[in-house]
């Protein structure tokens, strides 16, 4: 073999060991990068601070299920890779915000705060501040973090009203699109009902004879029944479309015929039911005379997550991403 052969295969070999040793040193650089950064985005992202935001979607998703046996203690958890996209999102967010001039004054951040954390303590805690403020406790939270998040929503929502403000709606728009959606637009059938619900299907079948033989279906509800909230109204459930019950118990509603009728004893997870029809409505088919704003709502509605969902992709587009979770 010729020198100036081998020179070249020394050469070859060379720039294969430089090759593959630089990248050795990426793939070392990432890891290392990623023990403490989860994302680049014009910017890192720490890995506390998906955390932090893990934990503020763990926390709106338990108060959305809260009292379901089937609440999900790791739903954060598991979509960790989701909720970083979100909060790079949310970062470049508050970046246009800025740079458009969308501004919220001090006043109008802590009036925004103060209702948001009332609305939740008084919603879900029972105006109980002590156990809201455990329940973000519980995790990693504080308050201020809490009105941090919320704070932060409102310029977001700035800038999205902001965007929003050209859209219009014209008449022969809003009459295409009831044309088009006319179903939407109708008066679903409907009935009304009173239940009284118990843990024990004895006691169940004691209430029914009890009223077969002529008490009052709505004391016997607000004596008697576990459901605390229709309980106070004598049981009643207000007005319901199909759909909205679990299944033996929307069977046996909707089996109802006639005004006072009552049902036999109801079986579901919440526990026995009796259930009495208080009223029903046939579904009606509405005029765009009478629907015309509602119309001209929904279709704004639409055009405005159609521009937005074309802003935040143009928005990705702009920006370096580079993210280091799978």
């Amino acid at each position: 073999m010729s020198s100036k052969h081998s020179l070249g295969i020394v050469r070859v070999r060379k720039w294969m060991i430089a090759t593959v040793g630089l990248g050795l040193l990426g793939v070392l650089v990432v890891v290392g990068i990623s023990r403490f950064y989860v994302a680049y985005a014009d910017g890192f992202i720490s890995r506390w601070e998906l955390n932090e935001r893990q934990s503020h979607v763990q926390f709106a998703y338990d108060l959305h299920t809260r009292g379901a046996p089937a609440a999900d203690k790791d739903y954060a958890q598991s979509r960790a890779r989701s909720i970083l996209e979100q909060l790079i999102v949310e970062r470049f967010l508050m970046r246009e915000a800025v740079a458009r001039g969308v501004a919220v004054t001090q006043e109008e951040r802590t009036a925004h705060v103060n209702a948001v954390r009332e609305w939740v303590v008084q919603q879900y805690f029972t105006d109980d501040a002590k156990a809201f403020k455990e329940a973000l406790a519980a995790l990693g939270l504080a308050v201020a973090d809490f009105d941090e998040y919320v704070a932060d929503s409102l310029l977001i929502y700035r800038l999205r009203s902001q965007l929003s403000e050209g859209i219009t709606v014209s008449e022969a728009d809003a009459r295409a699109y009831f044309e088009a959606n006319r179903q939407a637009f109708n008066l679903p059938e409907m009935i009304r009902l009173r239940h009284i619900l118990v843990a024990e299907k004895a006691e169940a079948e004691e209430l029914l004879r009890s009223i077969r033989a002529g008490d009052g279906f709505a004391a016997l509800a607000r004596k008697f029944s576990r459901d605390i909230v229709s309980a106070e109204l004598g049981g009643d459930l207000n007005w319901r479309r199909r759909g909205e019950f679990p299944e033996a118990f929307e069977a046996a509603a909707w089996a109802l015929e006639k005004v006072n009728d009552i049902s036999g004893v109801v079986k579901t997870g919440q526990g026995y039911h009796i259930i009495r029809l208080e009223g029903k409505q046939p579904l009606r088919e509405r005029t765009f005379a009478e629907v015309q704003e509602l119309v001209r709502e929904r279709l704004r509605e639409e055009r405005e997550a159609d521009l937005w969902d074309t802003y935040l992709a143009e928005l990705k587009r702009r920006y370096r991403i580079f993210i280091f979770i799978p």
